[in-house]
C-alpha cells in the first residue's frame, strides 16, 4: 500500500512538472515512456530513487531527478548522494545548504622571498674567506678535510653567493668543492651559480660535480635553461648542456638535440685565384683654348687643356699572369657526436646522424 502510494504520489508530480514543460520531441516521448515503465516497477527505497535520479539526469530529465532525489532523501536522511546533488553540506556533523556555509576567509599569500638580507651576506662571506685561508690548502690534507666539512654545513641562501664567488676562483678542487656545498644550498641563487659551473667552467671535473649537483634539483628552469644553452650557446657551451641533458635523462629536449645533432659550420678558407693586371690607359693632351683672367691693371690669359684617350697601352714586363689568394667562407654540415650520444642515452634509439630517420621515429612514437 505504502509503495503504491508513492508510485501515486511520484506520477503526480511528474504530470505537475510535465504540463510546465515545453512541447516533448521524439526523443523526450521515448524517455518518459522508459520513465513510465521504470516508476511501475521501481522499489520503493532511497536507493532506487537515486538510481532513478541519475537516470533522469543523464537524459537530461533535471525536474524529474530533483523529484526523486528529494524522495531518496525523505526514506534516507543521511544519503550522501541526494544530500550533494539538493546542494547540502556537512558542517560540524551536521547536514547544511551550501548557499548557507559563509566563504572561507582567503588565506594570506606568503611574502615573496627576497635576497638575503646584507648581514647575513657579509657574515657567510667572512667565514668562507676564513675557511678558505687557513683551511682549504691542498698541500695539507687534514685542514683540508676539516675546511670541506664547514663548508658542506653551510645551509643559509646567503651563503650562495660567497661560495661560489670565493671558491671559484681557485683551483679545480675549490670549485668542485663549491659545486658540492651549492648542491646541499636552498634558493635559485644556488642553482644559478650550479648552472654557471655546469657550462662555463673549462674542467670537466667541475662540470661533473655540478652536473651530480643538479641532478636532484633539476626542474623545469634548469631544463629551460639547458635547452636554450644547447640551440643558442657557443659550441663548447653546447656541448656541455648536450651532455647535461643526456645525463639527466631529459625526454622533452628530444627535438632540440635532433635539432643540434648536425650544426652548420662556417670557415675561411683562402683560394688561389689567377689575375691580370690592368692595362695603362694613353691619351694626347691639347690646349682647347683660353680664357681671360682679368685683374687690377693686369690682363693675362688661362689655357684650356684637352685630353684624349688613345686606348690601353701594355707593358710587357707587366703582361705575365699574377697567383694571388684571396679569402673565402665555406659553409658545411658537421656532426656532433656528443649530442648523439646524448640522444641515445635519452631515447635508447640510434639512427646515427640521419636527420630524417631521427624526425620520422620521432613523429611516430614521441608525439603524443
Amino acid at each position: 500500500m505504502a509503495r503504491t502510494a508513492c508510485i501515486l504520489v511520484s506520477v503526480c508530480l511528474a504530470a505537475a512538472l510535465a504540463r510546465a514543460a515545453p512541447p516533448p520531441t521524439r526523443t523526450s516521448v521515448e524517455n518518459e515512456q522508459q520513465y513510465a515503465n521504470r516508476l511501475i516497477d521501481m522499489d520503493d527505497t532511497a536507493a532506487a530513487h537515486v538510481a532513478l535520479a541519475k537516470w533522469c539526469a543523464e537524459r537530461g530529465m533535471a525536474r524529474r531527478a530533483q523529484v526523486h532525489w528529494q524522495e531518496a532523501l525523505v526514506r534516507d536522511p543521511d544519503s550522501a548522494e541526494a544530500r550533494a546533488a539538493l546542494g547540502f553540506v556537512k558542517r560540524g556533523g551536521e547536514w547544511v545548504r551550501a548557499a548557507d556555509v559563509p566563504p572561507e576567509a582567503p588565506k594570506p599569500k606568503p611574502e615573496p622571498s627576497g635576497p638575503p638580507p646584507f648581514e647575513q651576506r657579509r657574515a657567510a662571506a667572512e667565514e668562507v674567506r676564513e675557511v678558505a685561508r687557513t683551511l682549504l690548502l691542498p698541500t695539507d690534507p687534514a685542514k683540508w678535510s676539516q675546511g670541506a666539512v664547514r663548508i658542506l654545513r653551510l645551509r643559509d641562501e646567503a651563503a650562495a653567493g660567497p661560495v661560489a664567488q670565493i671558491l671559484g676562483v681557485g683551483g679545480v678542487e675549490h670549485r668542485k668543492l663549491a659545486c658540492q656545498a651549492l648542491a646541499g644550498i636552498p634558493g635559485d641563487e644556488a642553482l644559478s651559480y650550479l648552472l654557471g659551473f655546469l657550462l662555463a667552467d673549462e674542467s670537466k671535473e667541475v662540470h661533473d660535480a655540478a652536473l651530480e649537483a643538479l641532478k636532484d634539483r633539476a626542474d623545469d628552469r634548469v631544463i629551460d635553461q639547458l635547452i636554450y644553452a644547447l640551440a643558442r650557446g657557443r659550441p663548447e657551451t653546447m656541448q656541455r648542456a648536450a651532455h647535461a641533458l643526456g645525463a639527466l635523462h631529459v625526454r622533452e629536449a628530444v627535438p632540440a638535440l635532433i635539432a643540434n645533432l648536425r650544426i652548420v659550420e662556417y670557415r675561411t678558407v683562402l683560394e688561389r685565384q689567377i689575375r691580370y693586371p690592368p692595362p695603362i690607359v694613353g691619351g694626347i693632351a691639347f690646349v682647347a683654348g683660353v680664357r681671360p683672367v682679368v685683374g687690377s691693371h693686369v690682363v693675362a690669359f688661362d689655357p684650356i687643356i684637352g685630353y684624349i684617350t688613345a686606348g690601353g697601352i701594355r707593358i710587357p714586363e707587366y703582361e705575365h699572369p699574377q697567383e694571388v689568394l684571396v679569402p673565402k667562407t665555406q659553409r658545411r654540415l658537421v656532426d656532433v657526436p656528443i649530442v648523439h650520444d646524448a640522444l641515445r642515452e635519452v631515447t635508447d634509439q640510434d639512427f646515427g646522424f640521419d636527420l630524417a630517420a631521427w624526425r620520422r621515429w620521432y613523429n611516430a612514437i614521441m608525439r603524443p
